[in-house]
């Protein structure tokens, strides 16, 4: 789950002119959510986007912060973590962030930044392409507990997306043999 953008970005329902009234009234979206999911016994997973794309996607940019919105529900909310490596690779103090979030983490999505990103939606990168550790990440997230399934997302509109399926899919599965 994202929370979506604010000003002409903003959800349908939702009157965030700016990051501080997109934040300030999260934590009681994210509530209403997971309200709205327990009957069904799904679980959510709330995922902090890249910078770049705050205000269009996201008014939570990083891992930190995420821990913060989430910190801030009752102790009984069921919300978890998506964490996306392209998004948060850069983020000062991964390691430990990732620490604290270890039995929230739901979700682990990989790709690689690549050093010539043409559009940061739609450019990223196969794993070893570009200048994202991803054998580091996937000892942090392991290392906080995290055993669940690792999801490729390979947003390329420019590229992969050009590129046949069969072979796409035989270089998602040699690159995570040798790269990851």
């Amino acid at each position: 789950m994202i929370t979506g953008g604010f000003g002409p970005n903003a959800a349908a329902g939702c009157d965030w002119q700016t990051i501080d009234d997109a934040r300030a009234e999260l934590v009681d979206r994210l509530a209403e959510a997971d309200a709205l999911a327990r009957p069904y016994n799904t679980r959510i997973a709330f995922e902090p986007l890249h910078p770049m794309v705050c205000g269009l996607r996201s008014c939570v940019s990083s891992l930190g912060e995420a821990l913060n919105v989430l910190g801030r529900l009752d102790e009984t909310h069921q919300i978890g973590l998506a964490v996306d490596a392209y998004a948060l690779w850069s983020e000062q103090d991964i390691a430990d962030r990732l620490m604290q979030a270890g039995p929230l983490i739901r979700n682990f999505h990989i790709s690689d930044w690549l050093p010539d990103t043409r559009d940061l939606r739609l450019d990223r990168g196969m794993p070893g392409d570009g200048l994202i550790n991803l054998r580091g990440w996937r000892h942090m997230v392991e290392a906080a507990g995290y055993r669940g399934p690792v999801e490729v997302e390979i947003f390329s509109a420019h590229h992969w997306w050009q590129t046949a399926p069969d072979v796409m899919v035989q270089t998602i599965i040699d690159r995570m043999n040798n790269t990851y």
